[in-house]
């Protein structure tokens, strides 16, 4: 459960615009690839979190990803160090494909494979990935255009409802804790008094 929706998702407009500058990024260094593989990470944990707290529009958790699909090589998936998708997967014959925000979160959040790629040229081109169960059978890929696009209709979605918490004073910490939303057949008024705090 997260306390305010409203902070995590201006985070994710800030990982969106810094993403779609990468695009056009000509230089890229080992931090390039570590601030980005960052962004690209941490957003997809806090679509997660906006999504499992019930703090997203009906239509942004429909959203649908559009995705490559890659089938394995001829090669068994084992602890290997390198090279990974050339000699574990075909990476001749993609396959257009589309999954729902919430599998896709799921398998860059539990990612066992995962690389930011970049244009020889430069530029942000998208992520490969596959997560610990999928690995053996299927590699993903998703466009930056793509993330920019998720993190951006997630980033801008209107604020569901109210997030209720409370604050509890213990004996070694001050401690504000989140908590699922009431039903809705419980009258707003029963939390005005959260809402009155949390405006001071």
């Amino acid at each position: 459960m997260i306390k305010d929706p409203d902070i995590w998702r201006r985070d994710l407009l800030r990982r969106a615009r810094r993403l779609e500058a990468r695009q056009s990024q000509l230089r890229w260094t080992h931090v390039s690839f570590t601030r980005t593989e960052q962004d690209i990470m941490l957003g997809f944990y806090s679509v997660r979190k906006i999504f499992e707290a019930g703090k997203m529009s009906l239509r942004a958790r429909s959203l649908q990803v559009r995705l490559l699909l890659f089938g394995r090589g001829l090669s068994r998936m084992r602890e290997e160090y390198a090279p990974i998708l050339e000699f574990y997967y075909n990476l001749t014959k993609p396959q257009r494909h589309q999954r729902g925000l919430a599998f896709v979160c799921s398998q860059i959040v539990h990612s066992y494979v995962f690389g930011v790629a970049v244009g020889y040229d430069g530029g942000f081109h998208g992520v490969y990935f596959s997560s610990d169960r999928e690995r053996g059978s299927r590699l993903y890929f998703v466009s930056a255009t793509e993330i920019v696009r998720i993190f951006t209709r997630v980033g801008a979605d209107p604020d569901v409802e109210f997030s209720p918490w409370a604050e509890e004073n213990l004996h070694l910490h001050r401690v504000q804790v989140a908590f699922p939303p009431p039903p809705r057949r419980i009258p707003p008024s029963t939390y005005e008094a959260s809402r009155r705090h949390e405006a001071k």
